[in-house]
């Protein structure tokens, strides 16, 4: 999780620049955001993807 965090810290820092409140909020809710979008992508079983009906 950490390493995957890293690759995107560049991408995060310049995001949070465009949301109104301050960067270090910013930042945290971002990574707080990845993370549950993370956790909840590995609880869906690889049948039930959105690209299990592709053949």
């Amino acid at each position: 999780m950490l390493r995957l965090l890293q690759v995107f810290e560049d991408d995060i820092l310049k995001i949070s620049r465009y949301i109104r409140m301050s960067r270090e909020d910013a930042v945290q809710s971002i990574v707080t955001d990845f993370i549950a979008l993370v956790k909840q992508s590995d609880d869906v079983p690889p049948s039930c993807g959105a690209d299990s009906d592709k053949t």
